[in-house]
């Protein structure tokens, strides 16, 4: 029994998948009944109600299983307490394997949300859990909160320079790499980088988004400001993480691109951008 924590997310769901195919019972730690409705429609067979900054529901969920999936609740000031928490009350559960999403070049301090995610990282090297670390690149399917926009107006805009080179993984990939490690031994005690080969500005995504879909499709810049007010991101702790981010991003870009690991750990060619975009044009 594995327990996946943010079982009804985007990237908790497609965890569960993976770990279905590969044959092992998930269970998936979710907020509430609707939520479990997701979660089991994704395949876990058992659902554990709580809340990350309830510890005494962590540890219910953590009772029978053998391993762990975490992904942290995106932009929250409290990260890394929550993480330290539940990798110590795995070690304390006796937790044979826990894999943790933490995030590409973990190590800049100039992004406020990845000084938390090391911080996660640092506790699982202290621990004794048999961890595995999974640092992905910007994941292919953010553009999807851009996505309706970018078909009723031709447009594809975000708030930093639009000649930034972006390093990518699709998260499906990053998922069969949880359930590979969480399945199969030889993977622990390690932190993986995680992106496809090569990275993409803004002009490149909007030439293989005309290509892909048919039809012209445009860059646009948009203010930080601007951004934050049309997502209705109001609290500070985001509001400032994501600033970051972007100024960034804005400065260097997210560079990457370097898929050897990737591929290694699959033993085939990861998703590239065209691919990931077909698939969401034939999905949608």
């Amino acid at each position: 029994m594995i327990l996946v924590f943010g079982a009804s997310g985007t990237c908790g769901e497609a965890v569960i998948k993976a770990l279905v195919k590969a044959g092992a019972s998930v269970r998936g730690f979710v907020r509430n009944d609707e939520r479990a409705a997701i979660a089991r429609a994704a395949g876990a067979s058992e659902i554990a109600l709580g809340d990350l900054r309830n510890a005494e529901s962590i540890e219910n969920a953590l009772k029978g299983v053998s391993g762990v999936f975490y992904v942290a609740p995106k932009f929250v000031a409290d990260e890394a307490c929550i993480g330290r928490m539940i990798v110590r009350m795995a070690g304390r559960a006796g937790v044979e394997k826990f894999v943790y999403q933490s995030a590409l070049h973990s190590n800049v301090e100039r992004l406020l949300h990845h000084e938390l995610k090391r911080e996660v990282e640092e506790c699982l090297y202290e621990s004794d859990l048999d961890f595995t670390i999974l640092q992905p690149a910007r994941l292919m399917h953010n553009i999807l909160s851009s996505w309706q926009k970018i078909l009723s107006t031709g447009v594809y805009s975000e708030p930093f320079s639009a000649d930034a080179p972006i390093s990518d993984v699709d998260f499906a990939d990053v998922a069969e790499v949880a359930a590979i490690a969480l399945t199969q031994s030889g993977y622990g005690r390690a932190a993986f980088e995680l992106c496809c080969e090569g990275m993409l500005n803004r002009h490149q995504r909007v030439e293989l988004l005309s290509d892909v879909l048919g039809r012209p499709i445009k860059s646009a810049d948009i203010s930080v400001e601007d951004w934050l007010a049309k997502a209705r991101i109001t609290d500070p702790f985001e509001r400032e993480a994501r600033t970051r981010m972007f100024d960034y991003y804005d400065d260097f870009g997210f560079k990457g691109g370097n898929a050897l690991v990737l591929r290694s750990i699959l033993g085939r060619e990861p998703t590239g951008y065209r691919s990931y975009l077909k698939g969401t044009v034939k999905s949608c």
